[in-house]
């Protein structure tokens, strides 16, 4: 029969491992919002004829109304994903904490 420290020891190890693979997913969600900040923004401003030019000598720097369009729609679905990944991530990190606390209990110990 098992000691109660050695399945104590297995569970903490695995708590901290589940603990950094949400970190992970806490980061490429973060990036995956940043990156659609950055490119709706770029759409929005080639939408607004704000875009700088890329360098001296080219006539239009500015994209089509086409491609600018579909910047900004890329740039809020990633938007929108990055945040949705970062909330679910983020309650499996707490949860990986506090596995047996319900969700309105989990808001009170935050």
């Amino acid at each position: 029969m098992k000691s109660p420290d050695e399945s104590g020891s297995r569970q903490l190890a695995s708590s901290r491992v589940q603990a950094s693979r949400w970190r992970l997913g806490l980061a490429i969600a973060a990036l995956f919002a940043s990156l659609g900040i950055l490119l709706a923004m770029a759409g929005t401003a080639s939408l607004l004829d704000w875009a700088p030019g890329p360098g001296a000598g080219l006539d239009d720097p500015a994209l089509s109304f086409g491609p600018a369009v579909l910047l900004l729609a890329l740039g809020l679905l990633l938007l929108w994903g990055g945040i949705r990944a970062w909330r679910i991530c983020r309650r499996g990190l707490h949860s990986a904490r506090q596995p047996g606390l319900s969700i309105p209990l989990r808001k009170n110990h935050d």
